[in-house]
C-alpha cells in the first residue's frame, strides 16, 4: 500500500521561485504526499502566491520570521505522512524524485532515511553540472571531516521515517547556513541511511545565497563543530583536531574565494595549521584557492 509522504517547504523571501518549487511536487509521479510550506515571515508576495496552489493537500501555514530551523520544525510538527521530505523553496525535484527513493525504502527496509545526487542549476534552473555524489560509507566520519560530499543537497533531498523524529530529532535554531550540516551530524550517528545514485534534485544557484554570506558561514561551522565536541562525536582527539583543520580550511577557501578577504583567510589558515600541522599543504592544494 503507498504510504503518505509530508513535505516541508520553509519561504522566506521566495517570490520569484516558489511557483517552479511547488509545480516539482505536483508533477512527482509519486502522488500520496501532502505538501506544508511554511511562510517564514516573507516581506514579499511569497504567502500570496504559495496560498494560490492551497488546497486538500498544500498547507499554507504563516509564522512571524524566526528563521530556516524554526520553520522547519514547525513544517515537522504538523506533518502527518509516514515520511517527512525536505525542500527549499528555490530548488527543484525531478519528477521521479518521490517514486525513486520510496522504492529504495522497499528495496531496504532497515533504512531510517534515503537520499540521491542532484545536479547543479543556474537561476532559471538550467542545469550546468553534477553536483558531488553522496556516499551511505562510514556517513559520519566522512562528514566531520568534511572530505567528500555525504547527502549532498540535504535540505532538498533527504527523505525520512517519521519515527527518527520521535527521538527529539531536529533543526537546531541557533544554526542557519549550517542548520542541514548540524542536523545531518545527528542523523547519520543515530539512524542508518542509504543513497540512491541517481540525479533527481536540481539545486539552483544564486549570487546571493546564504552561503556565500561568510560572517554567518564562518560563526555557524565553527559552532556547529564546537557542538559536536561537545557532544561527543569525535572518537578520539586526533580526529578532532584533523576535523577542526579541515573545517577551518574550508572557512578560509571562503574568505579567499567567496569574501574578498585574505587577511581572515589567513587567520583561519594558521588556525588550520595550528590543529593538524600534516595536513595542510595537501589541503590547500585540494582547495586550490585562486590567487
Amino acid at each position: 500500500m503507498p504510504v503518505m509522504i509530508s513535505i516541508v517547504v520553509p519561504a522566506y523571501k521566495a517570490e520569484k521561485f516558489i511557483d517552479k518549487t511547488i509545480e516539482s511536487v505536483l508533477k512527482q509521479t509519486y502522488t500520496d504526499w501532502e505538501l506544508i510550506i511554511i511562510n517564514d515571515g516573507s516581506p514579499d508576495a511569497t504567502e500570496a502566491r504559495a496560498q494560490a496552489y492551497a488546497s486538500d493537500r498544500i498547507r499554507v501555514v504563516s509564522q512571524k520570521n524566526s528563521g530556516v530551523s524554526i520553520a522547519r520544525n514547525h513544517g515537522i510538527a504538523l506533518a502527518k505522512g509516514e515520511y517527512i521530505a525536505f525542500l527549499d523553496a528555490d530548488d527543484y525535484w525531478l519528477p521521479n524524485n518521490l517514486s525513486d527513493k520510496i522504492a529504495l525504502f522497499e528495496k531496504y527496509p532497515d533504512a531510517d532515511f534515503v537520499f540521491s545526487n542532484f545536479y547543479i542549476g543556474d537561476e532559471n534552473l538550467v542545469i550546468r553540472e553534477k553536483g558531488p555524489e553522496g556516499t551511505d560509507e562510514n556517513m559520519l566520519e566522512n562528514y566531520l571531516y568534511w572530505k567528500r560530499a555525504v547527502i549532498p543537497g540535504a535540505s532538498s533531498n533527504l527523505l525520512v521515517r517519521k519515527t527518527c523524529f520521535d527521538s527529539g530529532l531536529r533543526f537546531d535554531p541557533q544554526f542557519s547556513t549550517a542548520a542541514d550540516q548540524d542536523f545531518c551530524f545527528y542523523l547519520v550517528k543515530n539512524f542508518k541511511g542509504r543513497h540512491l545514485n541517481e540525479y533527481t534534485c536540481i539545486y539552483r544557484i544564486l549570487a546571493n545565497s546564504m552561503s556565500r554570506n561568510m560572517t554567518v558561514f564562518t560563526k555557524d561551522h565553527i559552532g556547529v563543530y564546537k557542538k559536536a565536541a561537545d557532544k561527543h562525536l569525535f572518537k578520539n582527539f586526533f580526529q578532532k583536531q584533523r576535523c577542526f583543520s579541515n573545517m577551518y580550511l574550508i572557512v578560509a577557501g571562503g574568505w579567499w574565494v567567496n569574501g574578498g578577504s585574505k587577511l581572515k583567510s589567513m587567520k583561519f589558515m594558521l588556525l588550520a595549521l595550528l590543529h593538524n600541522p600534516g595536513s595542510i599543504f595537501s589541503l590547500m592544494q585540494k582547495l586550490r584557492f585562486s590567487k
